[in-house]
Parts: structure tokens; sequence; C-alpha cells
């Protein structure tokens, strides 16, 4: 439900996961991020904040199971690319 006419976090999380179309996905991602003061500018840190920033019980078991699959071996305990940046273009 929304709060005073605002999107909750555990909302816009939601609907991110929901999200079926790659516009949908992003949008619903990027009203998330919005929503939390999010930057893609800080990419060395960007999982870390979202983390700290979408705090609900659902959000928690999806950083539960990718924080155990980066710990996996062939991702060299979280530190594979760590240095490599990504760029993601998308035609809406």
């Amino acid at each position: 439900m929304m709060e005073n006419g605002v999107d909750t976090v555990a909302q816009l999380f939601e609907a991110f996961c929901h999200a079926s179309t790659c516009r949908a996905i992003i949008s619903a991602f990027q009203a998330l991020t919005d929503h939390v003061g999010l930057t893609h500018a800080d990419h060395r840190n960007f999982y870390r904040k979202l983390r700290a920033r979408v705090d609900t019980w659902k959000a928690h078991a999806l950083w539960a199971k990718l924080d155990k699959r980066a710990n996996h071996k062939e991702y060299r305990r979280g530190e594979a690319c760590a240095n490599t940046k990504v760029h993601v273009m998308v035609m809406l």
C-alpha cells in the first residue's frame, strides 16, 4: 500500500521483482534507485548501498542468494572483475 500517496521501498522492490518486460524492469529499477537516492555514478559501492537502503524481507532473500553465488570459487569469492565497468544500453 502507498503511504500518503507515496510508494514505499517494499512496493517499489515488489514492482521490480514482478516486472515482465525489459522496459518495465528498467523503469521499476530506476524508480527504486531514485526513491532510495542512489545513482549509478558510484559503481564500486552501488550494490552495498542498494543492499543497505532496500531493507525488506524479500530483498534480504535476494541479497542472500546473490551473495552466496558471488562467494563461489569461480567468481573468486566476489572479487572477479572487481575493476571492470559494464555499460548496458537499452533501446526503449
